[in-house]
């Protein structure tokens, strides 16, 4: 998966891929992402989240606790500026090393549980439960779509990736896994506008109204 277009999905899109430094040099993976916003309202993509300090949210309890008990209590946060292209994997602007990913050294750091306010990390979305205002199950999140901020979309990245709803349902997950195409939005019980999710719980996200046909 290379192309980029307009539309995306940042699971399928950026969880897991190839991090590459100014350098070419491999230095590390994308393991979380850092969304900027609120509930409703305009949300953003902030950073990467990098590092074994970010596997816990990505698991299901108990699995996450063991993870959270082995693995370090931060993570390395990569600002969204320094990201320029995204094609196979991801490049950076900069070097390892001038964003703190080579060393211990404290920068650029993030705490597993102390998200900054105003923040919502994509794993705390994925797999969450979707539900009604009525308490109405819906199933479950599979993926988070953004709609990139330019006219000319390609492999190198200047703008703000702006959220725009959740993919969900059986339709949602075929997409997640690569079975159907990714960007094609259908407001429904596949597509959820982002102007629809009313509160972010734990492992649960409440919407103001039912999904529609």
């Amino acid at each position: 998966m290379s192309a980029v277009g307009t539309e995306v999905d940042l699971g399928l899109r950026l969880l897991d891929d190839q991090l590459f430094d100014a350098k070419e040099h491999r230095c590390g993976r994308v393991d979380d992402v850092q969304l900027e916003g609120s509930p409703g309202a305009k949300t953003e993509v902030a950073a990467l989240l990098i590092g074994a300090g970010a596997w816990g949210e990505r698991l299901r309890r108990p699995f996450s606790y063991l993870v959270e008990g082995l693995g370090p209590n931060y993570m390395h946060v990569v600002s969204w500026d320094e990201v320029s292209a995204i094609g196979t994997a991801v490049s950076l602007a900069h070097t390892a090393d001038e964003l703190g990913l080579a060393g211990n050294d404290g920068r650029n750091v993030q705490w597993v549980g102390s998200p900054p306010r105003g923040t919502i990390r994509l794993s705390t979305l994925l797999g969450a439960t979707l539900a009604t205002a009525a308490g109405t199950e819906l199933g479950r999140i599979w993926d988070v779509r953004a709609e990139r901020q330019t006219k000319l979309p390609d492999e190198h990245v200047n703008e703000a990736w702006r959220v725009t709803g959740l993919i969900a349902g059986r339709m949602g997950w075929e997409e997640r896994i690569g079975l159907s195409p990714e960007g094609d939005p259908t407001e429904g019980k596949t597509f959820i506008p982002w102007e629809s999710v009313q509160e972010i719980g734990d492992r649960v996200v409440t919407i103001t109204a039912p999904a529609t046909s």
